[in-house]
């Protein structure tokens, strides 16, 4: 059986930072994201494309924000945020319990949806103790919805990190004057108003014709949406919205997006079948004009 660790507790310190991989993760990124972000935020902050929220929980730690609104379009993302901020203690509890019996034949188990409850808790702990356990982080559904990706080879996955779980809970708590709203909706369906701030980190546009990760949902994520996203990015740039989208660096989104400031970037990216074809990718940071 594989070893796991589990991080003891610690009291809050304002350090909170993704609770799972996400491929694309923009924790890297963050000093170039905040080039483009306004040094003052005179209204609230929107997130609709949170995936592991590395921008967010940086903005949360530096208390940039007073009202928040994040979200993505995957239910379980947006389960595991509210289990996080409302049940971390017992999160943590199942978590242990997995760490403790991570196996080949317990992770197969799980995935097959054998093992765990199925109630928001377990669908939590689920969702969190695959993305830490699975084949680069890569927490891929088919079209039926179903997790189907190998378990990675971890000598010691850190399965119930308790001390960043508490600090993310910390971070979505209404504290302070600070009131975070979590959503599970369409980027279309976000009502915003001038002066607010918008990061937008949706699914990339595929960089070559064999590029097939889209989302990590089994709906993807394709030209039409991708055409949708551009057109409600000027929408909210057209009402003083400081909206700020990260995607890449190809001709297609180029067109799209044309007659907006446009940042290229290079971006650390690990997910490849062939280790020698990672590394250092294009991307664009795209600002509104205001």
């Amino acid at each position: 059986m594989a070893s796991a660790s589990v991080v003891g507790s610690e009291a809050s310190t304002g350090q909170a930072k993704p609770p799972w991989k996400f491929v694309g993760g923009k924790s890297k990124l963050i000093p170039e994201l905040l080039k483009y972000l306004p040094e003052v935020f005179g209204g609230d902050y929107y997130e609709p494309f949170f995936g592991g929220g590395a921008l967010f929980w940086h903005l949360a730690n530096k208390n940039r924000f007073k009202r928040a609104a994040i979200g993505d379009s995957n239910s379980e993302i947006v389960n595991a945020l509210e289990v996080i901020r409302d049940n971390p203690g017992e999160l943590i509890a199942t978590l242990r319990k997995a760490a403790g019996q991570h196996s080949a034949s317990f992770y197969d188990s799980v995935r097959s949806k054998l093992l765990m409850r199925t109630d928001s808790l377990g669908m939590a702990a689920r969702f969190m103790y695959l993305n830490k356990t699975c084949f680069n982080g890569l927490y891929r559904v088919n079209k039926t919805g179903q997790f189907n990706v190998p378990m990675g080879k971890y000598k010691n996955p850190n399965i119930c990190d308790e001390f960043n779980i508490r600090e993310c809970s910390m971070a979505l708590q209404e504290t302070r004057g600070r009131r975070i709203v979590i959503r599970s909706q369409d980027f279309e369906k976000w009502n915003m108003k001038p002066g607010d701030v918008c990061y937008m980190d949706p699914p990339y546009w595929p960089v070559s014709k064999t590029a097939s990760f889209t989302s990590y949902g089994s709906d993807g994520f394709g030209p039409e949406d991708q055409i949708r996203l551009a057109r409600r990015f000027r929408e909210l740039a057209d009402m003083g919205v400081h909206v700020v989208l990260s995607n890449a660096d190809v001709p297609a989104v180029r067109d799209l997006y044309h007659g907006f400031k446009m940042h290229s970037v290079q971006a650390a990216r690990a997910v490849n079948s062939d280790g020698d074809k990672r590394g250092p990718v294009g991307e664009l940071i795209i600002v509104s004009n205001q």
